[in-house]
């Protein structure tokens, strides 16, 4: 089996390397267009260094997976920035082939076209750029019968520490601090690399972290009853229990492996019922979600400072279920069966890229932004919007996965205030 996986890889490989690496050819080749037809052998020499680049940025990205140097960090993005110039020009060199067979005064100023054509896709990837380091504040109202005070819940999902410089981290985290949140939920891909994790692990019996560490601006995230997290598929692959080691010496964070707690509110009169279940596909997510619904309220692990040991009418309180993947098919049964007011989930950034945007909703949808329980209602033209049934948001990122580049959506840190109804 491995021997038929590792020949199924040799031969995809260089297909791949070939059709990535044919936008850079082609574009060289009719910038160049008089020289080559003087010169045929440039076809092969331009065809060399399309795949000598498109190797060399495939090689500091993985590099860039296994080493904390900041020259790697930055050479690996700005590979990159490359490699994703690369993917965004295939589709157009593909509809330029076209129109240079179809319409002739093209092809008597390739050269032009083709600096234009250039000139559009770096202005592209500087706007992206742009984008992808920009954060906004989306406000959501919600009202429950379920509240009897009001509270604030600020959402972060997708980070991904690694991609970026920890920087990133402390910056999200000061945006976090002047929300006055009374509860924060990180909802997975908090990290992007192993090495991250592996570089930043505690020194041996020490029970916190050193300022240096670049997981420590979590201690410093401020809400009233804690920071809550579930893993992500991406911090699943980093190293699950390494992660949860460094997680462990930050005293404000609870990670929730398949597991429910009662948060109290300090100073006002409403508990909370969080439920977190560790990423997985849909069939461990309900899995998971019915082996919680079996267990007992005495199950329940407590969170020192902030946990009723003896909750009252549990069954009736607000309900938010935190995991890090929206899955299609099997969300609003979930929620119904655990009897969830608020879903909140990440993982698709939305696309990111826009043209992956399509591929994500045929995989996702939802994947991005609000779907109430009983029926799919999205709105997204509005930066502040209320609602008063159970619902779905799918967040589409705080930060970015590999690439600080977005052309679909913005990220985002998203604030709920949550408020008693009259029915």
């Amino acid at each position: 089996m491995k021997k038929s996986r590792i020949l199924l890889l040799v031969c995809i490989v260089p297909v791949v390397l070939c059709i990535v690496s044919y936008p850079l050819f082609r574009n060289l080749v009719w910038l160049f267009d008089a020289q080559v037809k003087q010169h045929p052998w440039l076809w092969g020499l331009f065809a060399g260094v399309a795949l000598l680049v498109l190797t060399i940025c495939v090689v500091f990205i993985a590099i860039s997976q296994f080493s904390a140097s900041t020259a790697i960090y930055y050479i690996s993005r700005g590979a990159e920035i490359l490699l994703f110039s690369m993917i965004d020009l295939l589709f157009l060199t593909l509809l330029m082939e076209i129109l240079y067979g179809a319409i002739k005064p093209l092809r008597s100023h390739k050269v032009l076209v083709t600096s234009i054509v250039l000139a559009v896709v770096v202005v592209y990837q500087i706007v992206g750029h742009i984008r992808g380091n920009i954060r906004r504040k989306r406000n959501l109202k919600i009202s429950s019968p379920r509240v009897q005070d009001s509270f604030r819940i600020v959402h972060l999902t997708d980070i991904h520490l690694g991609s970026h410089l920890p920087s990133r981290l402390k910056k999200i985290v000061a945006e976090v601090n002047k929300l006055n949140a009374d509860l924060v939920c990180i909802t997975g891909d908090l990290t992007d690399t192993r090495q991250i994790v592996t570089t930043n692990q505690p020194e041996e019996g020490s029970d916190r972290l050193l300022p240096t560490n670049a997981f420590y601006p979590l201690n410093e995230l401020k809400s009233s009853s804690g920071v809550f997290f579930v893993s992500g598929n991406h911090d699943i692959g980093s190293g699950r229990e390494e992660l949860y080691n460094i997680l462990g010496k930050c005293p404000n964070v609870k990670i929730l492996s398949n597991e429910s707690q009662i948060v109290k509110i300090p100073s006002k009169q409403t508990q909370i019922k969080l439920i977190g279940i560790e990423d997985g596909e849909a069939e461990y997510f309900v899995d998971s979600a019915k082996k919680l619904k079996g267990a007992s309220p005495e199950d329940n692990h407590a969170v020192e400072g902030y946990q009723s040991k003896d909750p009252q009418n549990a069954s009736s309180l607000y309900t938010v279920l935190l995991h890090h993947r929206p899955h299609k098919r099997v969300w609003r049964d979930v929620m119904h069966l655990l009897d969830v007011d608020m879903f909140l989930a990440g993982h698709t950034h939305a696309g990111q890229m826009m043209f992956l945007r399509p591929l994500v909703w045929l995989v996702h949808n939802p994947d991005v932004w609000l779907s109430t329980l009983d029926e799919k209602n999205k709105k997204e033209n509005s930066s502040i919007l209320s609602y008063d049934q159970p619902f779905m948001y799918v967040g589409p990122g705080t930060g970015t996965a590999g690439t600080s580049k977005r052309t679909s959506y913005i990220c985002e840190i998203t604030i709920f205030d949550v408020s008693p109804s009259s029915s």
